[in-house]
Protein backbone atom coordinates (compact mmCIF):
# COMPACT_ATOMS: atom_id res chain seq x y z
CA UNK A 1 0.00 0.00 0.00
CA UNK A 2 1.77 3.31 -1.05
CA UNK A 3 2.82 5.19 2.30
CA UNK A 4 0.32 7.83 1.95
CA UNK A 5 -2.59 5.65 2.15
CA UNK A 6 -0.67 3.96 5.08
CA UNK A 7 -0.62 7.42 6.23
CA UNK A 8 -3.90 8.55 5.43
CA UNK A 9 -5.38 5.12 7.46
CA UNK A 10 -2.86 5.46 10.75
CA UNK A 11 -4.41 9.46 11.19
CA UNK A 12 -8.03 8.07 11.17
CA UNK A 13 -7.09 5.56 13.34
CA UNK A 14 -6.01 8.31 15.74
CA UNK A 15 -9.48 10.37 15.45
CA UNK A 16 -10.89 10.98 19.11
CA UNK A 17 -14.43 11.21 19.60
CA UNK A 18 -14.07 14.12 22.74
CA UNK A 19 -13.91 17.15 20.54
CA UNK A 20 -11.82 18.74 23.57
CA UNK A 21 -9.05 16.48 22.07
CA UNK A 22 -9.58 16.75 18.38
CA UNK A 23 -7.49 19.03 16.08
CA UNK A 24 -10.39 20.80 15.57
CA UNK A 25 -8.68 23.63 13.33
CA UNK A 26 -8.04 20.43 10.93
CA UNK A 27 -10.80 18.62 11.48
CA UNK A 28 -14.21 21.19 12.24
CA UNK A 29 -16.57 21.00 9.66
CA UNK A 30 -18.49 24.54 9.55
CA UNK A 31 -22.36 23.92 8.61
CA UNK A 32 -24.65 26.45 7.60
CA UNK A 33 -25.88 26.95 10.96
CA UNK A 34 -22.37 28.42 12.30
CA UNK A 35 -22.21 30.82 10.26
CA UNK A 36 -25.88 31.68 11.63
CA UNK A 37 -24.18 31.72 14.91
CA UNK A 38 -21.46 33.85 14.03
CA UNK A 39 -23.80 36.47 12.58
CA UNK A 40 -25.17 36.85 15.49
CA UNK A 41 -28.36 35.17 14.10
CA UNK A 42 -28.95 32.62 16.33
CA UNK A 43 -28.58 32.14 20.25
CA UNK A 44 -29.53 28.38 21.17
CA UNK A 45 -27.82 25.43 19.77
CA UNK A 46 -29.68 21.69 20.77
CA UNK A 47 -28.98 18.35 20.09
CA UNK A 48 -28.59 14.88 21.35
CA UNK A 49 -25.08 14.38 23.44
CA UNK A 50 -22.62 13.46 20.04
CA UNK A 51 -24.20 16.13 17.74
CA UNK A 52 -21.09 18.33 18.21
CA UNK A 53 -22.16 21.05 20.45
CA UNK A 54 -18.91 21.05 21.90
CA UNK A 55 -17.31 20.95 18.79
CA UNK A 56 -19.15 24.10 17.61
CA UNK A 57 -18.59 25.82 20.85
CA UNK A 58 -14.45 25.36 20.59
CA UNK A 59 -15.17 27.18 17.35
CA UNK A 60 -16.53 29.84 18.27
CA UNK A 61 -14.02 30.13 21.07
CA UNK A 62 -10.73 29.66 18.95
CA UNK A 63 -12.15 32.68 16.71
CA UNK A 64 -10.66 35.47 19.51
CA UNK A 65 -9.12 38.34 17.24
CA UNK A 66 -8.48 42.16 17.41
CA UNK A 67 -13.07 42.84 17.03
CA UNK A 68 -13.80 39.15 18.19
CA UNK A 69 -14.02 38.79 22.00
CA UNK A 70 -14.81 35.48 23.94
CA UNK A 71 -15.61 34.24 27.26
CA UNK A 72 -16.87 30.79 28.01
CA UNK A 73 -18.77 29.85 31.00
CA UNK A 74 -19.15 26.57 32.32
CA UNK A 75 -21.83 24.93 34.85
CA UNK A 76 -19.38 21.79 35.35
CA UNK A 77 -18.77 21.05 39.04
CA UNK A 78 -20.56 23.82 39.68
CA UNK A 79 -22.71 24.09 43.57
CA UNK A 80 -25.56 25.13 42.01
CA UNK A 81 -27.66 25.60 45.41
CA UNK A 82 -25.89 29.02 44.92
CA UNK A 83 -27.25 30.15 41.97
CA UNK A 84 -30.97 29.06 43.07
CA UNK A 85 -30.78 31.27 45.97
CA UNK A 86 -30.00 34.23 43.64
CA UNK A 87 -33.88 34.92 43.09
CA UNK A 88 -35.18 38.34 41.75
CA UNK A 89 -38.45 38.12 44.19
CA UNK A 90 -39.97 41.28 41.66
CA UNK A 91 -41.08 38.13 38.95
CA UNK A 92 -42.96 35.08 39.25
CA UNK A 93 -41.57 31.83 38.73
CA UNK A 94 -39.39 30.87 36.33
CA UNK A 95 -38.56 34.60 35.86
CA UNK A 96 -37.24 35.34 38.79
CA UNK A 97 -34.08 33.80 37.98
CA UNK A 98 -33.47 36.13 34.60
CA UNK A 99 -31.60 39.10 36.62
CA UNK A 100 -28.92 36.58 37.99
CA UNK A 101 -28.18 35.58 34.29
CA UNK A 102 -28.19 39.12 32.81
CA UNK A 103 -26.20 40.28 35.77
CA UNK A 104 -23.44 37.45 35.09
CA UNK A 105 -23.56 37.70 31.53
CA UNK A 106 -23.33 41.60 31.87
CA UNK A 107 -20.01 41.14 34.09
CA UNK A 108 -18.43 38.92 31.65
CA UNK A 109 -19.09 41.29 28.53
CA UNK A 110 -17.33 44.06 31.26
CA UNK A 111 -14.38 41.43 31.33
CA UNK A 112 -14.38 41.34 27.43
CA UNK A 113 -14.85 45.02 27.24
CA UNK A 114 -11.68 45.85 29.42
CA UNK A 115 -9.87 43.84 26.46
CA UNK A 116 -10.65 45.72 24.13
CA UNK A 117 -7.86 48.11 23.13
CA UNK A 118 -10.28 49.91 20.72
CA UNK A 119 -12.73 51.50 23.43
CA UNK A 120 -11.93 54.72 24.70
CA UNK A 121 -8.86 54.11 27.52
CA UNK A 122 -10.41 56.10 30.25
CA UNK A 123 -13.65 53.82 29.87
CA UNK A 124 -11.63 50.52 30.22
CA UNK A 125 -9.54 52.02 33.36
CA UNK A 126 -13.25 52.80 34.85
CA UNK A 127 -14.70 49.11 34.05
CA UNK A 128 -11.17 47.95 35.51
CA UNK A 129 -11.37 49.72 38.53
CA UNK A 130 -14.71 47.80 39.53
CA UNK A 131 -13.81 44.63 38.43
CA UNK A 132 -12.02 42.35 40.99
CA UNK A 133 -8.03 43.22 41.30
CA UNK A 134 -7.28 39.35 40.08
CA UNK A 135 -8.83 37.34 37.37
CA UNK A 136 -11.49 34.93 39.41
CA UNK A 137 -11.53 31.44 37.35
CA UNK A 138 -13.74 29.89 39.54
CA UNK A 139 -17.22 30.94 38.44
CA UNK A 140 -18.82 30.21 41.54
CA UNK A 141 -16.39 32.25 43.53
CA UNK A 142 -16.95 34.98 40.31
CA UNK A 143 -20.58 34.82 41.46
CA UNK A 144 -20.22 35.17 45.09
CA UNK A 145 -18.03 38.09 44.18
CA UNK A 146 -20.01 40.17 42.07
CA UNK A 147 -23.38 39.46 44.80
CA UNK A 148 -21.85 40.61 47.93
CA UNK A 149 -21.87 43.77 49.49
CA UNK A 150 -18.74 44.61 48.91
CA UNK A 151 -18.88 44.63 45.37
CA UNK A 152 -19.73 48.37 45.22
CA UNK A 153 -19.38 50.83 42.34
CA UNK A 154 -20.20 54.58 41.23
CA UNK A 155 -22.05 55.22 38.52
CA UNK A 156 -20.55 58.94 38.30
CA UNK A 157 -17.13 57.08 37.25
CA UNK A 158 -19.33 56.14 33.74
CA UNK A 159 -20.46 59.76 33.67
CA UNK A 160 -24.13 58.55 34.55
CA UNK A 161 -26.18 58.27 37.60
CA UNK A 162 -28.66 55.82 38.37
CA UNK A 163 -32.08 57.39 39.41
CA UNK A 164 -31.67 59.87 42.43
CA UNK A 165 -28.66 57.75 43.97
CA UNK A 166 -25.13 60.37 43.61
CA UNK A 167 -23.49 56.61 44.86
CA UNK A 168 -24.16 52.97 43.35
CA UNK A 169 -22.68 51.72 46.83
CA UNK A 170 -26.46 51.18 47.86
CA UNK A 171 -27.45 49.13 45.08
CA UNK A 172 -28.26 45.52 45.44
CA UNK A 173 -26.98 43.38 42.62
CA UNK A 174 -29.94 43.14 41.38
CA UNK A 175 -30.15 47.13 41.13
CA UNK A 176 -26.72 47.10 39.59
CA UNK A 177 -28.52 45.36 36.13
CA UNK A 178 -30.03 48.74 35.30
CA UNK A 179 -26.77 50.60 35.94
CA UNK A 180 -24.55 47.69 33.58
CA UNK A 181 -27.38 47.57 30.81
CA UNK A 182 -26.77 51.14 30.45
CA UNK A 183 -23.06 51.17 30.68
CA UNK A 184 -22.69 47.95 28.35
CA UNK A 185 -25.22 49.28 25.47
CA UNK A 186 -24.13 52.74 25.20
CA UNK A 187 -20.40 52.33 25.31
CA UNK A 188 -19.50 48.59 23.82
CA UNK A 189 -18.71 49.72 20.09
CA UNK A 190 -18.94 47.81 17.08
CA UNK A 191 -16.76 44.59 18.34
CA UNK A 192 -18.40 40.98 18.39
CA UNK A 193 -18.34 39.95 21.60
CA UNK A 194 -19.73 35.93 22.42
CA UNK A 195 -20.56 34.41 26.17
CA UNK A 196 -20.56 31.08 25.77
CA UNK A 197 -22.72 29.03 28.11
CA UNK A 198 -21.81 24.96 28.06
CA UNK A 199 -22.36 22.19 30.26
CA UNK A 200 -25.17 23.09 31.59
CA UNK A 201 -26.41 19.58 32.90
CA UNK A 202 -24.32 19.33 35.88
CA UNK A 203 -26.81 19.71 38.05
CA UNK A 204 -29.87 17.93 35.52
CA UNK A 205 -32.06 14.97 37.02
CA UNK A 206 -35.71 13.62 36.46
CA UNK A 207 -38.48 13.74 38.50
CA UNK A 208 -40.93 12.02 35.84
CA UNK A 209 -40.30 11.61 32.02
CA UNK A 210 -44.04 13.19 31.67
CA UNK A 211 -43.74 15.52 34.75
CA UNK A 212 -41.32 17.87 35.15
CA UNK A 213 -40.48 19.78 37.83
CA UNK A 214 -37.52 21.38 39.57
CA UNK A 215 -35.53 24.90 40.55
CA UNK A 216 -32.85 23.49 37.84
CA UNK A 217 -35.49 24.03 34.67
CA UNK A 218 -36.50 26.95 36.18
CA UNK A 219 -33.16 28.09 36.35
CA UNK A 220 -32.47 27.17 32.54
CA UNK A 221 -35.46 28.05 31.14
CA UNK A 222 -34.17 31.88 33.24
CA UNK A 223 -31.38 31.53 31.30
CA UNK A 224 -33.01 31.08 27.74
CA UNK A 225 -34.99 34.51 28.49
CA UNK A 226 -32.50 36.55 29.29
CA UNK A 227 -30.27 36.30 26.38
CA UNK A 228 -33.97 36.47 25.08
CA UNK A 229 -33.44 40.06 26.35
CA UNK A 230 -30.70 40.91 25.72
CA UNK A 231 -30.25 39.68 21.98
CA UNK A 232 -33.39 41.70 21.55
CA UNK A 233 -31.88 44.99 22.78
CA UNK A 234 -28.76 44.17 20.97
CA UNK A 235 -31.01 43.72 17.49
CA UNK A 236 -32.50 47.06 18.53
CA UNK A 237 -29.14 48.66 18.68
CA UNK A 238 -27.40 47.09 16.09
CA UNK A 239 -24.95 45.69 18.18
CA UNK A 240 -22.96 42.53 18.38
CA UNK A 241 -23.64 40.97 21.77
CA UNK A 242 -24.26 37.46 21.33
CA UNK A 243 -25.02 35.42 23.97
CA UNK A 244 -25.05 31.41 23.10
CA UNK A 245 -26.78 28.56 24.96
CA UNK A 246 -25.40 24.90 24.19
CA UNK A 247 -28.03 22.78 25.91
CA UNK A 248 -28.98 18.58 25.28
CA UNK A 249 -32.53 18.47 23.93
CA UNK A 250 -34.12 15.80 26.54
CA UNK A 251 -33.27 19.04 28.95
CA UNK A 252 -34.80 21.52 26.69
CA UNK A 253 -37.69 19.27 26.00
CA UNK A 254 -38.50 19.42 29.48
CA UNK A 255 -38.57 23.47 30.20
CA UNK A 256 -42.18 24.50 29.72
CA UNK A 257 -42.92 28.37 29.23
CA UNK A 258 -45.33 30.06 27.54
CA UNK A 259 -43.01 31.98 25.53
CA UNK A 260 -41.07 28.64 24.78
CA UNK A 261 -42.45 28.82 21.21
CA UNK A 262 -40.38 32.05 20.44
CA UNK A 263 -36.92 30.52 21.13
CA UNK A 264 -37.26 28.79 17.97
CA UNK A 265 -36.64 32.44 16.38
CA UNK A 266 -32.70 31.96 17.67
CA UNK A 267 -32.37 28.33 18.33
CA UNK A 268 -30.43 25.44 15.95
CA UNK A 269 -31.39 21.90 16.55
CA UNK A 270 -28.62 20.10 15.63
CA UNK A 271 -30.18 17.25 13.68
CA UNK A 272 -28.52 14.81 11.05
CA UNK A 273 -30.08 12.26 8.20
CA UNK A 274 -27.94 9.20 6.99
CA UNK A 275 -27.50 11.62 3.89
CA UNK A 276 -27.02 14.91 5.71
CA UNK A 277 -23.89 13.47 7.69
CA UNK A 278 -22.18 12.33 4.68
CA UNK A 279 -20.37 15.89 3.97
CA UNK A 280 -19.16 15.72 7.64
CA UNK A 281 -17.38 12.38 7.09
CA UNK A 282 -16.49 13.72 3.61
CA UNK A 283 -14.76 16.69 4.73
CA UNK A 284 -12.93 14.33 7.76
CA UNK A 285 -11.45 11.71 5.69
CA UNK A 286 -10.47 13.97 2.86
CA UNK A 287 -8.64 15.79 5.81
CA UNK A 288 -7.02 12.83 7.41
CA UNK A 289 -5.51 12.14 3.78
CA UNK A 290 -3.71 15.47 4.24
CA UNK A 291 -4.73 19.02 6.08
CA UNK A 292 -3.88 20.67 2.73
CA UNK A 293 -6.17 18.25 1.00
CA UNK A 294 -9.41 19.59 -1.18
CA UNK A 295 -12.82 18.35 0.19
CA UNK A 296 -13.82 15.28 -2.37
CA UNK A 297 -17.01 14.46 -2.80
CA UNK A 298 -18.43 11.80 0.02
CA UNK A 299 -18.50 9.37 -2.84
CA UNK A 300 -14.72 9.67 -3.83
CA UNK A 301 -13.29 9.81 -0.67
CA UNK A 302 -15.12 6.88 0.79
CA UNK A 303 -14.24 4.64 -1.95
CA UNK A 304 -10.28 5.57 -1.06
CA UNK A 305 -11.00 4.32 2.55
CA UNK A 306 -13.87 2.08 2.32
CA UNK A 307 -14.54 -1.28 -0.66
CA UNK A 308 -17.47 -0.96 -2.71
CA UNK A 309 -18.40 -4.63 -1.61
CA UNK A 310 -21.42 -5.16 -0.17
CA UNK A 311 -21.98 -6.61 4.09
CA UNK A 312 -23.99 -9.99 3.32
CA UNK A 313 -25.96 -10.54 6.25
CA UNK A 314 -29.80 -12.63 7.71
CA UNK A 315 -29.88 -15.90 8.75
CA UNK A 316 -28.59 -17.35 5.50
CA UNK A 317 -26.32 -14.25 4.76
CA UNK A 318 -28.68 -13.58 1.72
CA UNK A 319 -29.31 -10.14 2.55
CA UNK A 320 -27.12 -7.53 1.08
CA UNK A 321 -26.27 -3.69 2.23
CA UNK A 322 -23.83 -1.19 1.71
CA UNK A 323 -20.65 -0.33 4.06
CA UNK A 324 -22.17 2.86 4.68
CA UNK A 325 -25.12 1.44 5.26
CA UNK A 326 -24.23 -1.01 7.64
CA UNK A 327 -22.30 1.48 9.91
CA UNK A 328 -25.47 3.69 9.64
CA UNK A 329 -27.93 0.36 11.14
CA UNK A 330 -24.90 0.93 14.00
CA UNK A 331 -25.43 4.48 15.18
CA UNK A 332 -28.10 6.55 16.39
CA UNK A 333 -27.28 9.56 13.57
CA UNK A 334 -24.71 11.50 15.58
CA UNK A 335 -21.47 12.38 13.77
CA UNK A 336 -19.55 10.75 17.44
CA UNK A 337 -21.01 7.59 16.62
CA UNK A 338 -19.66 7.43 12.43
CA UNK A 339 -16.49 8.80 13.96
CA UNK A 340 -15.82 6.05 16.31
CA UNK A 341 -16.97 3.39 13.95
CA UNK A 342 -14.65 4.44 11.15
CA UNK A 343 -11.98 5.03 13.66
CA UNK A 344 -11.94 1.21 14.70
CA UNK A 345 -12.04 0.25 10.96
CA UNK A 346 -9.07 2.19 10.26
CA UNK A 347 -7.07 0.78 13.16
CA UNK A 348 -7.85 -2.79 11.85
CA UNK A 349 -6.62 -1.89 8.56
CA UNK A 350 -3.27 0.20 9.74
CA UNK A 351 -2.34 -2.70 12.29
CA UNK A 352 -3.25 -5.80 9.84
CA UNK A 353 -1.74 -4.34 6.78
CA UNK A 354 -4.64 -4.24 4.87
CA UNK A 355 -5.66 -2.03 1.57
CA UNK A 356 -9.00 -1.00 2.26
CA UNK A 357 -11.86 -1.37 4.84
CA UNK A 358 -13.69 -4.23 3.36
CA UNK A 359 -17.36 -5.80 5.11
CA UNK A 360 -15.19 -8.38 7.03
CA UNK A 361 -13.66 -5.31 8.64
CA UNK A 362 -16.68 -3.88 9.76
CA UNK A 363 -18.45 -6.84 10.68
CA UNK A 364 -15.71 -7.72 12.78
CA UNK A 365 -15.25 -4.45 14.60
CA UNK A 366 -19.13 -4.42 15.67
CA UNK A 367 -17.84 -6.60 18.92
CA UNK A 368 -15.78 -3.16 20.04
CA UNK A 369 -18.00 -0.58 18.44
CA UNK A 370 -21.18 -2.05 20.71
CA UNK A 371 -19.16 -1.85 23.94
CA UNK A 372 -18.31 2.03 23.05
CA UNK A 373 -22.31 2.54 22.08
CA UNK A 374 -23.19 1.44 25.03
CA UNK A 375 -20.80 2.73 27.50
CA UNK A 376 -22.25 6.04 25.90
CA UNK A 377 -25.63 5.41 26.15
CA UNK A 378 -25.03 4.26 30.17
CA UNK A 379 -23.10 7.79 30.22
CA UNK A 380 -26.22 9.65 28.68
CA UNK A 381 -29.56 7.88 30.91
CA UNK A 382 -28.24 6.80 34.05
CA UNK A 383 -28.78 10.32 35.87
CA UNK A 384 -32.33 9.35 34.83
CA UNK A 385 -32.11 5.55 35.00
CA UNK A 386 -29.48 5.06 37.55
CA UNK A 387 -30.01 1.44 36.95
CA UNK A 388 -29.90 1.69 33.21
CA UNK A 389 -26.90 -1.58 33.74
CA UNK A 390 -29.31 -3.76 35.03
CA UNK A 391 -31.88 -2.95 32.42
CA UNK A 392 -28.96 -4.00 29.37
CA UNK A 393 -28.48 -7.23 31.77
CA UNK A 394 -32.28 -7.66 31.70
CA UNK A 395 -32.51 -7.82 27.91
CA UNK A 396 -29.42 -9.31 27.89
CA UNK A 397 -31.69 -12.06 30.31
CA UNK A 398 -34.54 -11.83 27.81
CA UNK A 399 -32.06 -12.74 24.74
CA UNK A 400 -34.11 -11.43 21.95
CA UNK A 401 -34.03 -7.98 20.11
CA UNK A 402 -37.98 -7.77 19.49
CA UNK A 403 -40.24 -8.51 22.29
CA UNK A 404 -44.21 -7.75 23.08
CA UNK A 405 -44.19 -4.91 25.90
CA UNK A 406 -45.99 -7.92 28.14
CA UNK A 407 -42.71 -10.21 27.88
CA UNK A 408 -40.42 -7.56 29.02
CA UNK A 409 -43.40 -6.30 31.98
CA UNK A 410 -42.66 -9.34 33.32
CA UNK A 411 -39.07 -9.58 33.58
CA UNK A 412 -39.18 -6.11 34.86
CA UNK A 413 -41.50 -6.90 37.45
CA UNK A 414 -39.43 -9.86 38.64
CA UNK A 415 -36.39 -8.00 38.34
CA UNK A 416 -38.32 -5.21 40.83
CA UNK A 417 -39.26 -7.88 43.56
CA UNK A 418 -35.47 -9.19 43.19
CA UNK A 419 -34.80 -5.43 44.65
CA UNK A 420 -32.28 -4.85 41.57
CA UNK A 421 -33.95 -1.81 40.17
CA UNK A 422 -35.24 1.16 42.09
CA UNK A 423 -38.33 2.50 39.32
CA UNK A 424 -41.02 0.17 40.17
CA UNK A 425 -43.22 1.68 37.25
CA UNK A 426 -42.16 -0.89 33.70
CA UNK A 427 -43.98 2.53 31.68
CA UNK A 428 -41.38 4.82 33.20
CA UNK A 429 -38.29 2.88 32.38
CA UNK A 430 -39.55 2.33 28.83
CA UNK A 431 -40.71 5.50 28.24
CA UNK A 432 -36.96 6.89 29.37
CA UNK A 433 -35.65 3.95 26.76
CA UNK A 434 -37.27 5.30 24.05
CA UNK A 435 -36.50 8.76 24.92
CA UNK A 436 -33.32 8.18 24.24
CA UNK A 437 -33.69 5.38 21.27
CA UNK A 438 -32.51 2.75 23.53
CA UNK A 439 -35.84 0.82 21.90
CA UNK A 440 -38.04 1.79 19.33
CA UNK A 441 -40.87 0.28 17.42
CA UNK A 442 -42.02 -2.37 15.06
CA UNK A 443 -45.92 -1.71 13.68
CA UNK A 444 -47.48 -5.22 13.77
CA UNK A 445 -48.44 -4.84 10.80
CA UNK A 446 -45.57 -3.57 8.77
CA UNK A 447 -41.67 -4.04 9.15
CA UNK A 448 -41.04 0.02 9.58
CA UNK A 449 -38.67 0.95 12.52
CA UNK A 450 -40.01 3.87 14.43
CA UNK A 451 -37.37 5.21 16.52
CA UNK A 452 -37.18 8.61 17.78
CA UNK A 453 -33.53 9.04 16.65
CA UNK A 454 -35.15 9.11 13.26
CA UNK A 455 -38.23 11.02 13.63
CA UNK A 456 -37.69 12.71 17.17
CA UNK A 457 -41.52 13.69 17.36
CA UNK A 458 -42.10 9.65 17.50
CA UNK A 459 -44.08 8.72 20.53
CA UNK A 460 -44.11 5.03 22.06
CA UNK A 461 -46.81 2.64 21.06
CA UNK A 462 -47.19 0.43 24.08
CA UNK A 463 -49.66 -1.55 21.74
CA UNK A 464 -46.49 -2.59 19.53
CA UNK A 465 -43.57 -4.75 19.42
CA UNK A 466 -40.46 -2.88 20.83
CA UNK A 467 -36.63 -3.83 19.02
CA UNK A 468 -33.30 -2.94 21.02
CA UNK A 469 -31.48 -0.65 18.84
CA UNK A 470 -29.05 -2.84 16.10
CA UNK A 471 -25.46 -1.19 17.98
CA UNK A 472 -26.41 -2.86 21.53
CA UNK A 473 -26.57 -5.94 19.64
CA UNK A 474 -23.89 -7.43 20.10
CA UNK A 475 -22.59 -5.84 23.40
CA UNK A 476 -25.92 -7.35 25.18
CA UNK A 477 -25.51 -10.26 23.05
CA UNK A 478 -28.92 -10.32 21.29
CA UNK A 479 -28.51 -12.38 17.93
Amino acid sequence: MPEERIEAFKEVASWKIDSNLEDNERYFYKTFEVDMLLKGEKSYVIGRKGTGKTAIANFLKSNASYDYFVRSISLKHFPFNELYLLKDSSYTNPNEYITIWKYIIYIEILYLMQANESLDSGLRKAIESILPNKPVNSLSRRIKSITSKEFKFDAKIFSFSYGSSDSEDQLSWIEKVDVLEELIFKNIGDATYFIIFDELDEDYRYQSVLEPTGEYLDLIAGLFKAVQYIKSLSFEHKLKINPVIFLRNDIYDLIQDHDKTKWSDLSISLKWTKYSIQSLIAYRLSKAISPEHPVDSFDKVWSYFFSNRTVRFGGNRDKRTSIYDWITRETLLRPRDYIKFIQLCAKKVYESNESEILPSTVTTQDITYSSYFRSELSDEIHVILPDIEKIFELFSRIGKAYLKIEEFKLAYEELYAEGNTTHKDYKFVLLALFKFSVIGNHGNDTNKLVSRHINTEAKLNFNHTITVHRGLYKSLQLY
